[in-house]
C-alpha cells in the first residue's frame, strides 16, 4: 500500500486544497513497483492564481518515502 499526501498553497502560501489517500497494490503489483512506474489520478477545483502543490507518498511496508514540490 502507498500512501499519497499533499497540500496546494495559493500566493500567500496559505493551505486551499489537501489530498489523502490510500493506494492498495496487489502482491505482483508491490514486487514490480520497484522496476516500474505507479501512475496516480487526482484533481482539485481552484479558482484562477498562482499554486504550489506537494506531495510526500509512503510506501507503507518498508516505510520509504519521495515528495514533490511543483508550481
Amino acid at each position: 500500500m502507498l500512501t499519497v499526501v499533499g497540500v496546494v498553497r495559493d500566493a500567500t502560501a496559505r493551505p486551499v486544497a489537501f489530498i489523502r489517500d490510500t493506494v492498495k497494490l496487489n502482491i505482483d503489483a508491490a514486487k514490480d513497483v520497484r522496476r516500474k512506474n505507479v501512475q496516480y489520478a487526482t484533481s482539485f477545483e481552484l479558482p484562477p492564481g498562482t499554486y504550489r502543490l506537494r506531495v510526500v507518498v509512503r510506501e507503507n511496508q518498508d516505510g520509504t518515502v519521495g515528495s514533490l514540490e511543483t508550481s
